[in-house]
């Protein structure tokens, strides 16, 4: 470091080597033809171990995998259609966790569909009667209540899924009473679907 704060000459050093040759390089060329020829078909990179093997390969089949998985195309990804509602039609809300010092802190999250307001409160727990008090503070920072709250799939919401049948759940008394009492239908997303709540997400 001196020597180059200094402005001397600092000689590059290669730790890299001349390299050692790889066994498989001689038998990429037979493996990409016999990949290419047995399209759409996929050949499992144990049955091509085990042909290079014959021919007197003496690698690792782990060599192999990863030599015929950077042959096949990237799958494409899926494709997420944008969800917009009407105005006053949805709102959705989750949690998020934090630590402050030793102690836990939850960010409850409100946001409406259409106009993307956001709501967000933090609190000690995220117990029943605390979702109903959130629930409560930020409707009345909406100034009204939407049509459906969109929810994750969480203890204090849902009790059971599809309980009465498909579609149909039983939700937490809290939450159902709440509903009642405001005039909205609580909705679940699909579970391990994060894409279905994507607003508050």
């Amino acid at each position: 470091m001196r020597k180059y704060l200094r402005g001397e000459a600092v000689k590059r050093i290669d730790r890299r080597g001349p390299g050692r040759p790889r066994k498989l390089e001689p038998y990429e060329d037979w493996i990409r033809r016999r990949v290419e020829g047995a399209a759409p078909i996929r050949l499992p990179a144990t049955v091509l171990n085990r042909e290079i093997v014959a021919m007197g390969y003496d690698g690792t089949e782990r060599t192999v995998r990863r030599f015929v998985a950077s042959l096949r195309p990237a799958p494409e990804p899926e494709v997420v259609l944008r969800y917009e509602t009407a105005p006053g039609h949805q709102a959705q809300m989750d949690w998020g966790e934090y630590r402050l010092d030793r102690r836990k802190v939850y960010a409850f999250v409100g946001v409406l569909g259409y106009s993307r307001w956001l709501y967000l409160e933090y609190v000690e727990s995220m117990r029943a009667e605390a979702l109903v008090a959130c629930h409560q503070r930020m409707l009345g920072a909406f100034g009204g209540v939407p049509r459906e709250i969109l929810y994750d799939n969480m203890k204090t919401v849902v009790t059971k899924r599809d309980a009465y049948g498909r579609g149909r759940h039983r939700f937490h008394d809290a939450i159902w009473g709440l509903a009642a009492d405001c005039g909205y239908r609580p909705r679940l997303c699909r579970p391990a679907r994060s894409q279905t709540k994507g607003k508050v997400e």
